[in-house]
């Protein structure tokens, strides 16, 4: 293969893997480092997907109200490389604390069922404290004032 045909593959395979990384958004673009916010609830769903994971926890306001959180997580890869996987950790049903970030609009995540009327609050979770009180970094953005 000439030098030019290997230049011009590298140029493409670059170009290729470069329009993914500039879709993702950072942590400053949809989340707000000032707005903390931790919860206590019951995982109710995890979806352990790419680019993020998300588990859904159902908790209660301080006015005993039910709410439901969509906490983003790491990657599958991310979620392997901390032995972590949807079926031997974060099961629904099991009770969870979360420390993490809202969005700076409040956004919510899409509805779980076809009817629409289940919304959840979106945070960036920073960390994960489990039913045998182990504490983990779930998402780690630098702001660390959930560590």
């Amino acid at each position: 293969m000439s030098t030019r045909k290997r230049v011009a593959c590298a140029v493409a395979v670059a170009a290729s893997l470069a329009r993914p990384l500039a879709a993702h958004h950072s942590f400053s673009g949809v989340f707000d480092g000032n707005k903390v916010v931790r919860i206590k609830g019951v995982i109710s769903r995890f979806d352990a997907v790419n680019p993020h994971s998300i588990m859904y926890v159902d908790s209660w306001a301080d006015d005993g109200s039910p709410e439901r959180w969509a906490l983003e997580g790491p990657s599958i890869l991310q979620l392997s490389r901390r032995g972590l996987d949807k079926n031997t950790a974060l099961r629904a049903g099991e009770s969870i604390e979360a420390c993490g970030y809202r969005t700076k609009d409040d956004v919510v995540a899409p509805p779980l069922d076809s009817t629409g009327q289940t919304v959840a609050r979106l945070i960036s979770a920073e960390l994960l404290i489990l039913p045998t009180g182990e504490h983990i970094v779930w998402s780690n953005y630098g702001q660390g004032k959930c560590l």
